[in-house]
């Protein structure tokens, strides 16, 4: 299993869905109103509707999903580790698609991630198994992802 944890410093102005929850200090900035704004984007774009807590992601006839971040009282330690209460008191979300090699498919391996947030950051953390052994792992170098990868490195 890989945990992994990125820690976004910009984002709190996409946060969709959650000015109730975001701290004063976002919510006096001048943002839109996102209470209003994003239900009428969200049908303008036919998107599945926000998730009602404790549901963390909905997912449409076409498997396009609408994910709920979290809120959070503190900021994340980002150690990898994925130990803080969080990842037990929510769900995950799951039912992954694949890219590649096969497009729409659903994922061969078990992956688990959560969307967060504080009053100055968005995290995203995944759980990521692998049914192969530690030893057999391989990171493939694709065009889409980046051209730093040489050899397998991981």
């Amino acid at each position: 299993m890989i945990s992994i944890v990125l820690l976004l410093l910009a984002g709190l102005a996409r946060m969709e869905g959650h000015a109730a929850q975001l701290p004063a200090a976002a919510q006096a900035v001048g943002r839109p109103d996102p209470r209003t704004s994003n239900d009428a984007r969200s049908a303008a774009r036919d998107d599945p509707p926000p998730p009602v807590a404790p549901a963390v992601v909905t997912r449409d006839e076409a498997g396009r999903a609408t994910v709920r971040a979290i809120p959070l009282n503190e900021p994340l330690r980002v150690d990898g580790a994925l130990d803080e209460a969080i990842y037990e008191a929510v769900p995950s979300i799951g039912d992954f698609i694949q890219q590649v090699p096969s497009e729409g498919a659903p994922a061969t391996e078990r992956t688990e991630a959560w969307v967060m947030f504080d009053a100055d950051h968005v995290y995203i953390a995944a759980r990521c198994w692998d049914s192969a052994p530690p030893e057999r792992w391989v990171a493939n170098e694709l065009r889409r992802d980046t051209n730093q990868l040489r050899q397998n490195d991981t």
